[in-house]
């Protein structure tokens, strides 16, 4: 019996500690260039902005594709697939953070975010298009 308990007790630990190891590893955040060169290099990469459209209107990173709202983002997923990479941004890197932990949350897929959003990108000179 005492073994029984020792053992469920490691076992609920060890899956606790899974779980959360996975959960901050659901979302990569990653540098401009190297974001860049993912997106430019990489045919599987697909970049999708998570600002309001209005935003995006005003200027977004080439070949991004808009997902104002968790809806649009699921049918990217839905229409590309889980074995694509996906490259999230936003206007400063926090709600690409959370939509990546949507994604992992769903279909347990690691997705990348632009660190800083595109203001860094911006402030760094990186090419934004209309």
């Amino acid at each position: 019996m005492k073994f029984l308990k020792y053992f469920l007790l490691l076992f609920i630990l060890f899956t606790s500690t899974n779980l959360l190891y996975s959960q901050e590893n659901s979302v990569q955040i990653i540098s401009p260039k190297k974001f860049s060169k993912i997106a430019e290099t990489n045919p599987r990469a697909v970049v999708i902005d998570v600002r309001t459209r209005k935003a995006y209107k005003k200027g977004h990173i080439i070949y991004a594709v808009l997902a104002e709202k968790s809806e649009n983002l699921y049918h990217i997923i839905d229409t590309t697939g889980t074995e694509m990479i996906y490259l999230l941004y936003c206007k400063d890197g926090n709600r690409s953070v959370d939509a990546g932990k949507m994604l992992f949350k769903k279909y347990q897929i690691t997705s990348y975010s632009l660190q800083g959003g595109l203001d860094y990108w911006k402030e760094l000179k990186m090419k934004v298009v209309k």
